[in-house]
């Protein structure tokens, strides 16, 4: 490889973190190999800020999160939030709107925080795909009474609305017909049971593009890691895009490098043979 890697941009979920949503001593230890380098470490996630794993957020070198896909670019060492994209309070109650009529629970970021309708909430082990997925719900979502009605009294823009299905295929009917409802907006798949909703200024790619620029580091010295729909924009920018071998079929076309899976350590794999 001739490139000269300065950044390297991760997904956490299904990529860094394996299908038991940890950080494996080998992905740790070539992580640590990449630091000593002078490489920086950016988790580039669909997550909030505060929802990064123990296991990430511990990592003594981090200083730079992308973070509900690419809605916030913060510095988690001064606390600064050096970017946002957010979604217009009037434009968040119209995909509440769009929202409503499917059989599903939604949500909605707002500074920072998640908040899901109390009996969404209640009854969110039927529209999750697994115990990892349930428990970063009941962990990340505050309950309110009504959720349009807790916008409209704040009056405030969200970073991310989001709704999740029971099934695959409610998930596949919704996603066609809401990108033909709301088509000014982005639409991205982190799980395959759920929709994601941004800003189309909201994506990993174009915050990766910010966060370079901040710090004098040209694109083709950046390397992105991913494996979903909200991973495409940062694996086309960057200088060198790796999916993981566990992503769709239709994310594979977007790598210049196909890695093994999140449970093979395909970061770590492709680090120590191309950058370490």
């Amino acid at each position: 490889m001739n490139k000269e890697i300065r950044l390297i941009a991760l997904d956490l979920d299904g990529t860094l973190l394996n299908s038991d949503k940890q950080l494996s001593p080998r992905n740790r230890s070539a992580l640590f190999r990449a630091s000593e380098k002078g490489i920086l470490i950016v988790p580039t996630t669909g997550r909030l800020p505060g929802a990064l794993s123990p296991a990430v957020r511990s990592l003594p070198f981090l200083r730079y999160v992308i973070a509900v896909n690419g809605a916030i670019v913060s510095d988690v060492v001064t606390g600064e939030v050096l970017s946002r994209q957010e979604i217009s309070n009037r434009d968040a109650l119209r995909i509440l709107d769009a929202l409503q009529k499917y059989d599903g629970i939604y949500d909605c970021y707002i500074d920072g925080c998640g908040y899901m309708n109390a009996k969404m909430l209640a009854k969110a082990e039927y529209y999750t795909e697994d115990s990892h997925q349930l428990k970063l719900v009941r962990d990340t979502r505050k309950p309110v009474e009504d959720l349009k009605s807790f916008l409209l009294d704040r009056g405030c823009p969200v970073q991310k609305a989001q709704i999740m299905f029971s099934c695959r295929e409610d998930r596949d009917r919704a996603l066609s017909e809401l990108k033909a409802l709301l088509p000014d907006f982005l639409h991205t798949c982190t799980y395959s049971t759920n929709i994601e909703i941004n800003s189309p200024a909201a994506n990993k790619g174009a915050a990766l593009s910010f966060l370079c620029d901040h710090l004098n580091i040209p694109m083709e010295c950046a390397m992105s890691f991913g494996d979903g729909s909200n991973d495409i924009t940062m694996l086309k920018a960057a200088g060198i895009g790796v999916v993981m071998g566990n992503a769709e079929a239709d994310i594979l076309p977007y790598g210049d490098i196909i890695a093994p899976t999140c449970d093979e350590d395909g970061v770590a794999d492709v680090l120590e043979r191309l950058v370490l």
